[in-house]
């Protein structure tokens, strides 16, 4: 069965016109359904004076196209529609097999914007049919607005501060800064965009922003390799001409003086924590048991435990079965035992929850000390 999904758009002033359609589709397979990856579809966009539950007769302008995103709004891009009155009738259509949901959809207010048809002719209101619970269809518009006698002048956001600083502590992390709305209408925030990948969004979207209102746009520094990285960031609205921009700089290595230490010749096991428990020195991968994951940490991320259940395992791999005396050197910086935690290794050697970076106690006699190597930066478990 043939499905046509499209919301009713009124614009905020006139002259308007249509450039892009924005979709977002929900992931395909379970829970959500949706359509798989390549789908076919079709943009579908059109203009319309009626509302209530159904609109007749409408005429549909038709583009090519397909899905290639889960869970975030796509840009398709659409011939140009110019309204002097009216709302946009924008979506799509698509062969819609059974079981399949492909249109996402938004219960924000305000409601009864969206239409279903199968004709692609008639639409009616989406509340009115059964078993659907109200909102609207994820699907959003890009316009431009004429700069005809009487239409309204916009100015940009006003972003406050300007400019925002990563260090290398602030990997993961996201900043914000804030974003005031100066005109005398709603100004929707559709997309930030940087020209650095290295800042990455953190704010959820679309963040629609009343007249002299204001909202938090979040910023997050993703660490993609050494040394420092700088760049724009554009916060794109609907209407466009409230766009605004604001620069970003990080540092992604350790500071002047502070190089890390070369890795011990005798170095059996290193467990960094950077994300994942595998082995950089050797071959003794380790297990994350009870819930233990990760965060942020002083540098990239690092083990998050819970203090009881959560531990990593290491198991009883032969390499760190100790059979003669060894001679035990130990440099301590007890912040960095969050990455360890207590009964990190369990069935070897156990912090004390109140002490952390301590050996408190050995369960197997083979089994002799944990040397912790702290190297400022980076850190390293060294069995």
């Amino acid at each position: 069965m043939q499905g046509y999904f499209v919301n009713r758009l009124t614009p905020a002033s006139y002259p308007a016109t249509l450039r892009k359609v924005l979709i977002q589709f929900p992931a395909s397979g379970a829970p959500l359904n949706g359509l798989p990856l390549g789908s076919a579809i079709q943009i579908v966009t059109s203009s319309t004076t009626g509302s209530g539950p159904q609109l007749p007769g409408i005429t549909l302008t038709r583009t090519n196209a397909s899905v290639i995103g889960f869970n975030t709004f796509i840009e398709y891009d659409v011939p140009a529609l110019t309204l002097q009155s009216g709302d946009f009738l924008v979506g799509f259509t698509v062969l819609n097999p059974q079981g399949i949901y492909p249109a996402a959809v938004d219960v924000s207010s305000p409601m009864q914007r969206s239409c279903i048809g199968s004709d692609g002719t008639n639409f009616f209101l989406y509340e009115t049919f059964s078993g659907v619970r109200p909102g609207n269809l994820a699907i959003q518009a890009r316009v431009d607005y004429g700069g005809v006698p009487g239409s309204p002048t916009l100015a940009a956001l006003r972003i406050s501060p300007t400019s925002l600083s990563f260090t290398a502590a602030d990997i993961g992390t996201p900043k914000f800064v804030g974003a005031d709305n100066p005109n005398s209408q709603t100004i929707t925030i559709v997309r930030l965009s940087s020209s650095d990948p290295n800042f990455v969004n953190a704010t959820p979207l679309p963040a629609p922003t009343g007249p002299g209102s204001f909202n938090f746009v979040q910023i997050r520094y993703a660490r993609t390799g050494a040394g420092n990285h700088a760049g724009t960031i554009t916060v794109e609205t609907d209407p466009p001409a409230a766009t605004a921009q604001f620069t970003v700089t990080g540092a992604n290595s350790a500071s002047p003086g502070s190089a890390c230490i070369a890795a011990p010749a005798s170095q059996v096991t290193w467990l960094s924590g950077d994300g994942s428990a595998a082995d950089l020195a050797g071959s003794n991968p380790a297990a994350l048991v009870g819930g233990a994951t990760f965060t942020t940490g002083k540098v990239g991320q690092a083990f998050q435990l819970n203090g009881t259940s959560a531990h990593v395992s290491l198991g009883d791999p032969a390499s760190l079965r100790f059979t003669s005396a060894l001679t035990n050197e130990r440099n301590l910086l007890p912040v960095f035992f969050h990455l360890i935690g207590a009964n990190v290794l369990r069935n070897f050697t156990r912090f004390a929850r109140g002490d952390i970076g301590r050996a408190y106690g050995v369960e197997q006699r083979r089994f002799a000390m944990v040397d912790v190597t702290h190297d400022r930066y980076h850190r390293r478990t060294r069995l």
